[in-house]
């Protein structure tokens, strides 16, 4: 789960147009990163949710509203879990910790731009009012912590091993 696929430019160009724009004129592209399985999962998730709502008629708003929220609890789900199941595992190890960073930043764009590329299909009240852009900011705090967290974290497993390394060679002299 956390093995990392690349994202980035060529994705987008795809996102870019299913949204009706030219790849090169889309302001919103996420540089090339590399991100888990398991955010790609949540990103695809999300689109899949928010496409079965734009399937709902307007007579079905209800439902639309409901595959809506369904798409907007992926994300704080993914907020929720996956730094406690990996949390100490993420502060001892920098590449993990540079993951969990990639992959908020790369769901937090995916909550700026999810919106727009579908709020135009679906029914109303939703498509007046239906975006994520609110949870873009709680998981670009989290990517902040997670490398604060990690750096702190190996800054004192240096200082631990100086201060073993300075004790060790008192002793021996």
């Amino acid at each position: 789960d956390l093995i990392g696929e690349k994202y980035g430019e060529d994705a987008e160009a795809e996102g870019a147009a299913a949204a009706g724009l030219e790849a090169q004129e889309s302001i919103l592209l996420l540089p090339a990163c590399q991100v888990t399985t398991v955010a790609m999962r949540v990103a695809q998730m999300l689109h899949r949710t928010l496409a079965l709502a734009t399937e709902c008629g307007a007579d079905d708003a209800e439902a639309a509203l409901v595959f809506y929220h369904t798409g907007r609890d992926l994300l704080d789900l993914f907020r929720a879990i996956v730094p406690t199941q990996h949390g100490a595992s993420v502060r001892e190890v920098p590449r993990l910790a540079a993951l969990l960073f990639n992959d908020c930043c790369f769901l937090a764009h995916v909550a700026l731009t999810v919106g727009y590329m579908y709020r135009a299909r679906l029914p109303p009240p939703l498509s007046r009012a239906a975006c994520c852009v609110d949870l873009a900011q709680p998981l670009r705090a989290l990517a902040d912590q997670t490398l604060r967290d990690s750096w702190k974290s190996q800054r004192d497993q240096v200082l631990s091993f100086l201060e073993r390394d300075e004790s060790a060679a008192g002793t021996a002299s």
